[in-house]
């Protein structure tokens, strides 16, 4: 097995957090961020959530827009920041009976959102 660690250019952190994950038809789909850093995040979603997502891609990626817009809101110890932006699916993977993980890798992020990022990863506990 590959040692993805070694390979990623910015450390992650685990957090526990809502996501909401937009698909082409307008439909909002729900899950909950496992790790991130400033350049992706892992999320962890059930088998539906995941079955839409993967279906998205299938259906988009004959064409040049394979993105997925994403919000979530980073916590922080004086209250919090919501980080808007557009990802592209890297793996869908089955961790349990109804939980999957879904890696995204971050594509524009606005610097504004990079840097918010990587202060979560600098300093962990400044963000609960």
């Amino acid at each position: 097995m590959e040692n993805y660690a070694e390979k990623r250019k910015y450390p992650r952190v685990n957090v526990n957090c809502p996501i909401s994950l937009l698909l082409s038809n307008d439909e909002i789909v729900k899950a909950t961020i496992h790790d991130i850093s400033a350049g992706g995040i892992q999320v962890r979603c059930d088998k539906n959530t995941a079955h839409k997502v993967q279906h998205e891609y299938e259906c988009k990626k004959e064409t040049a827009s394979t993105r997925f817009n994403v919000t979530f809101v980073v916590p922080r110890k004086n209250g919090q920041e919501k980080v808007k932006t557009a990802c592209r699916l890297v793996y869908i993977l089955r961790r349990d009976e109804d939980v999957y993980a879904i890696g995204m890798e971050f594509v524009d992020l606005e610097e504004k959102n990079r840097a918010i990022l990587e202060k979560l990863t600098e300093n962990p506990a400044d963000h609960k």
